[in-house]
């Protein structure tokens, strides 16, 4: 039964982030048409392409600066349960 939970949980999910990109694509569409000349919609489609800019920005920025140290806990871990490293110690 969890298993199905989880299941249901990660579909879920997956609508949830498919649907957000969507919105933000289309918000970036829009915000160049002729539709966004109305100040109501250009104020929308506005707060919009700041979200969008900024999930992408804070999310590269900080891959760039852990990088380094996320490949070295990767590796770490992989080598550690390496199944033959046990062999080699003993």
């Amino acid at each position: 039964m969890s298993s199905s939970c989880a299941e249901r949980l990660g579909r879920g999910w997956a609508a949830v982030c498919g649907l957000l990109l969507a919105v933000l694509i289309a918000g970036r569409w829009l915000r160049y048409t002729s539709w966004s000349a109305e100040p109501v919609v250009d104020d929308l489609l506005r707060k919009i392409m700041v979200v969008d800019a900024q999930s992408f920005l804070w999310l590269w920025v900080y891959a760039q600066l852990k990088l380094p140290m996320v490949a070295i806990a990767v590796g770490l871990v992989v080598l550690c349960l390496h199944r033959r490293l046990p062999a080699f110690l003993v």
